[in-house]
């Protein structure tokens, strides 16, 4: 249903110049800066008719906007003058909008705009909406006070045009008007200043090279923040208040504390923002050459060693830096890094290529390296643009080594990295770019395109000449890093290309291996979690043997094993892997074949498990390589619940503790004698009761209230009488406390944090066992 606006939105829409807003929005977030940083006047009509409070207040709490500690209380049209558009605001204040609210400082949305907002368009709405110029907020600040901290001089400027009284002083004492001489020599004069209120000053006998206290002169605060907003955004008011200034003696190669002087600020131009978090780079020319005319040192280096050539080349300013060559600027020159103006424009990968031309054709060499060995074509390929092909194919023209020696990375690794640049890899090899050279670790392209890349580029490069088995300085092959990068198509594509799947590494380690222990896919975060069969499945589809041996002597069925990825444990398993294969220590990969002293044993192993390795006759004095028995190693590795569902011993709810427990604690009031860890400790000591060193209390979970607090919190969960049944078999299905781990039922807690419990998870609630997971879910 259409509500009826007091003024008419749809008027304000058309005066806006934006369409009839029919759609609904999802108004939520309404009266909040996330809702209006990317509103629309459509989509803030839609929520007014759906009922929101154009004169809605937010509760006292933390907004980042905020200038003080005092948050809360503000309007939407607060929140819709942090941002350019006017049209927001005309739609507000066409609904009704109280022009002068105030928040809990007593701002109005005209304080938030002078301070904020760099469209003067906005205060001009507010202004002739009837909004207060002259207000005081709580500290006695006017919107001509909030001006001060706009990056745009204009915004002060247009509040003045229209009538702000520039003579109020605030609570600290501060006159409202940021020209006044008072401020001679500060950023927020500077900022602000015309070459006329300049001229004022200077007459009233403000000093010309007066100093501050990190040594900034006039002259060097107007070249820094002087006003590129004003005079259409060109820096023509800062080349009138330079001027000023030189006329009246000001030192032209004046430097502050970090040795810059007026032209490499005037060099590197100005950063202008031109909409919300949205910026452009804006040349002062005219200042350049005042500066150059009044006998500004073009060598002067600042601390970093950085001429006002290396400045204006990294701003890619294109008539700067023709200026500063025409008048001498050393093209060769070198900063404390060994950076030279081409390497600087390179950084910011010639989003101008015109600078590339000009540098060029001045004879700066496209081979430099800097102090890290980097060369102008590495960088430009690392910092690529949409014009990246273009640049690089005209640094190539220019001579630029397609196989430099030497390289982190070279040129066509770095293309190589692409999904489907194509076009960048055939002008590198085209300009002969090595299809098998080697950065200084030994890789080759195809070790590129195999970690980060995409298959059609290994296919590109495969069919260019790349040797699909190269390997680098540690031995490892292009399928190495494809299967460690766990990117399963481009191990299909160099399998399908010839890759050795037998290949192995320093430890002896095959693909299969590294599939085995990095099983997971890059990139998705469902697959983050669960281990991944694909590649084990390729890898052994081409001709993997499933039993391989590292130097360690074991399979990749060991090591999957031994990183507790069943999935993948399982599926070598159905491809023939021998689960009584011993390693060098001659232990098997499987923990249920009675690998006593393993440590994965008790982790994995169950009570059914337990028993039929006695029934078979297996040793419980047996040691290990650390001299443990069987005994020591269940104390130590009994498993966490989140790995596996306990057999049903006891009474359900009845849970293990750590080490040095001698008992297991049911409750939060009593404890039982009995429990799994003590069923699995019966059967190794031939049924007799184990006493260990001390008895627990109940309640000393890692959050709760006893006096002992183990080093591993969940062993002393809180138990609840939730129960499981496992093939016929009842499990307990227990509550944790505030410890650490993840509890079948109730899923992760951290240290005091406790997470809520669903209904259906209620302690005393029937619980199911999912099978495939080996883990109790509990359900009402």
């Amino acid at each position: 249903m259409r509500i009826l606006m007091p003024v008419g939105v749809a008027a304000a829409l058309a005066a806006a110049g934006v369409a009839d807003a029919s759609a609904q929005e999802d108004c939520e977030n309404w009266n909040t800066s996330d809702f209006f940083r990317d509103a629309t006047a459509e989509s803030v009509v839609a929520c007014l008719e759906a009922g929101a409070d154009v004169n809605a207040r937010t509760d006292s709490t933390f907004d980042s906007f905020s200038f003080s500690g005092i948050f809360g209380h503000y309007t939407p049209l607060h929140f819709a003058t942090i941002y350019s558009s006017e049209d927001l605001v005309t739609v507000l204040l066409a609904a009704g909008a109280e022009v002068d609210a105030r928040d809990l400082d007593g701002e109005t949305p005209l304080h938030w705009a002078a301070g904020r907002n760099r469209n003067p368009a906005v205060i001009a709405e507010l202004v002739e909406a009837g909004a207060d110029l002259n207000a005081r907020d709580s500290e006695g600040n006017t919107p001509l006070h909030a001006s001060w901290s706009n990056t745009n001089p204009a915004v002060a400027h247009q509040l003045l045009e229209l009538g702000a009284d520039p003579t109020p002083v605030n609570d600290s004492g501060r006159v409202a008007n940021p020209m006044d001489c008072s401020y001679w020599n500060t950023e927020v004069f500077a900022r602000v200043a015309t070459a006329h209120a300049t001229a004022a000053c200077l007459a009233a006998g403000a000093d010309v090279n007066a100093r501050d206290e990190d040594e900034y002169t006039p002259l060097l605060l107007a070249t820094l923040h002087g006003g590129a907003g004003t005079g259409g955004g060109s820096g023509t008011e800062m080349t009138a208040v330079v001027t000023v200034l030189l006329e009246a003696g000001a030192d032209v190669n004046a430097r502050a504390n970090v040795r810059n002087t007026a032209l490499h600020h005037a060099a590197a131009g100005k950063r202008v923002e031109t909409a919300w978090n949205r910026y452009d780079h804006v040349e002062t020319p005219a200042a350049v050459a005042a500066l150059l005319a009044a006998g500004a040192d073009i060598h002067a280096r600042d601390l970093n060693g950085n001429s006002p050539l290396h400045h204006a080349a990294s701003a890619e300013g294109v008539e700067t830096v023709a200026m500063l060559l025409e008048a001498g600027a050393d093209i060769h020159a070198r900063d404390t890094e060994g950076e030279t103006p081409l390497l600087m424009a390179a950084e910011r990968g010639f989003r101008k290529p015109e600078i590339l031309e000009i540098l060029g054709e001045a004879g700066a060499d496209v081979n430099d390296r800097n102090e890290r060995g980097e060369t102008v074509l590495e960088r430009t390929l690392r910092y690529p643009t949409d014009r990246l092909v273009e640049v690089v194919g005209r640094l190539l023209d220019l001579g630029a080594d397609a196989n430099e020696p030497g390289l982190v990375s070279p040129p066509l690794h770095h293309a190589a990295r692409s999904d489907d640049d194509f076009e960048l890899i055939a002008v590198l090899l085209d300009a002969g770019a090595d299809v098998n050279g080697r950065s200084r670790a030994g890789r080759s392209p195809l070790h590129a395109a195999a970690s980060i890349g995409g298959p059609g580029v290994i296919a590109a490069l495969v069919a260019a000449g790349a040797e699909v088995n190269a390997r680098d300085d540690r031995g490892r092959t292009p399928l190495h890093g494809a299967i460690e990068w766990k990117i399963p198509a481009n191990a299909a594509a160099l399998i399908e290309a010839g890759a050795d799947v037998h290949a192995l590494i320093e430890d002896g380690n095959t693909p299969l291996h590294m599939a085995a222990k990095w099983p997971r896919r890059f990139g998705s975060r469902e697959d983050d979690q669960r281990p991944d069969t694909l590649m084990v499945i390729s890898l052994v589809a081409a001709g993997a043997d499933v039993n391989a041996r590292n130097h360690r002597g074991e399979t990749p069925l060991h090591v999957a094993t031994r990183n507790r990825h069943q999935p993948v444990v399982d599926r070598l398993l159905a491809l023939g892997a021998d689960p009584l294969a011993a390693d060098g220590l001659g232990r098997a990969p499987r923990p249920t074949v009675c690998n006593w002293t393993r440590r994965q044993f008790f982790q994995f192993a169950s009570w059914e498990s337990v028993l039929g390795c006695l029934q078979a006759g297996a040793d419980v004095h047996a040691h290990g390589e650390s001299g443990e028995t069987p005994l020591h190693r269940l104390v130590s590795e009994a498993p966490q619940p989140s790995r596996l569902p306990w057999p049903s011993f006891g009474e359900p709810g009845d849970y293990p503790l750590r080490p040095g427990h001698r008992r297991v604690c049911r409750g939060r009031s009593g404890c039982e004698r009995d429990g799994p860890r003590r069923q699995y400790s019966a059967a190794l000591r031939g049924g007799k009761d184990l006493q260990l060193d001390r008895p627990c209390r109940a309640g000393t979970s890692g959050g709760g209230g006893g006096s002992e607090r183990p080093r591993q919190p969940w062993w002393n969960a809180v138990a609840a009488g939730c129960g499981c049944a496992v093939a016929g078999q009842r499990l307990p299905c227990l509550t944790a406390g505030r410890g650490r781990g993840r509890h079948p039922c109730h899923g992760r807690r951290g240290p005091n944090r406790a997470a809520p419990r669903p209904a259906d998870r209620q302690p005393g609630h029937r619980g199911q066992a999912d099978r495939a997971r080996g883990r109790c879910r509990c359900t009402g």
